[in-house]
């Protein structure tokens, strides 16, 4: 088949890898525009533009709306027969499907239909879920509601954060997407429409969601901590300032009021929280590295009882 490939993150390079790597022809590559990351001004481009320029990919196109008076001449004139979309970071409008034999064809790292929206790695870490996966749907005008082609089912660690989880999933996904895309085009598979009622929703993450509020149960500040790593990370306040803490595990003892600090064993570095407490296995401070407890202990001197706000 001829694919118009939509992707923008590091997510969706894998899918396109294995897409030009197949059978099928990425007729054209759609992502976002570059950005400006560094002082210098210098633009950054997407994860997606790096993968489809190093395999001279012959249409590249950087668009951050998808204008139908720019766009629809473009991709009526591609004559592809299937888009195929892995977190593109725009909402599809209902002029872009008919131009597609087989239409959008949607990569979403979640179990659709929990966890739908722009956010469902994190979402599965911070509910406590134990599995997540990949769902392939067809896209419709709504918000992940299309039907589900296929869907693969994959366990989340307990120390797994949502960067390596969206890593695992990315390397599970080009395989369930080159199956469905076979079915799709023999015929033998068809949409199934899901289960609205069991749907759940994420939001796109904010810097004051990364803020620990120690009087909760430990497992919900653990999870926190794996949702919000790499970004915005989990912070605290810590002798007036705001330390980033990274990785933590959980720990089944309290020794005291929450936020307050303690040492398990020699080296190592707890906080409680309003039921149970947390290991506090890697650390940053303003403007500094990350530290492991051991090198954060040494480092800032820390008090048996101080705490964490």
């Amino acid at each position: 088949m001829r694919i118009v490939m939509f992707g923008t993150p590091g997510f969706a390079v894998p899918v396109l890898d294995a897409l030009l790597a197949s059978r099928h022809q990425v007729a054209a590559v759609y992502t976002m525009p570059d950005k400006r990351k560094d002082r210098s001004g210098k633009p950054s481009p997407s994860p997606v533009k790096e993968a489809a320029s190093r395999a001279c990919v012959e249409r590249i196109c950087c668009s951050e709306r998808l204008s139908r008076k720019e766009c629809e001449p473009v991709l009526a004139g591609i004559r592809a027969d299937a888009g195929v979309v892995a977190a593109y970071g725009v909402i599809f409008r209902p002029w872009i499907f008919p131009l597609f034999r087989h239409g959008l064809i949607n990569v979403h790292p979640s179990l659709l239909p929990r966890h739908r929206g722009p956010a469902p790695v994190s979402g599965a870490i911070l509910s406590g879920d134990e599995e997540t996966g990949v769902s392939i749907m067809q896209l419709d005008a709504g918000v992940d509601t299309g039907g589900v082609l296929l869907a693969e089912s994959c366990r989340i660690g307990s120390g797994e954060t949502t960067g390596e989880l969206e890593e695992r999933l990315s390397l599970l996904a080009p395989g369930i997407l080159l199956r469905a895309l076979d079915g799709v085009e023999d015929g033998t598979l068809r949409p199934v429409p899901q289960d609205d009622s069991k749907a759940t929703f994420t939001r796109m993450l904010t810097k004051d969601d990364g803020a620990i509020d120690w009087s909760v149960d430990a497992k919900s500040v653990h999870r926190l901590v794996m949702a919000v790593n790499p970004w915005p990370g989990a912070s605290a306040s810590f002798r007036g300032g705001r330390v980033i803490i990274w990785r933590t595990a959980l720990l089944g003892e309290s020794r005291g009021p929450a936020g307050s600090l303690f040492f398990p064993s020699k080296g190592r570095l707890a906080a409680c929280a309003g039921f149970g407490a947390v290991e506090l296995i890697e650390v940053q401070k303003p403007g500094g590295k990350r530290l492991s407890a051991q090198e954060f202990i040494n480092g800032s001197r820390i008090a048996h009882g101080e705490c964490m706000s």
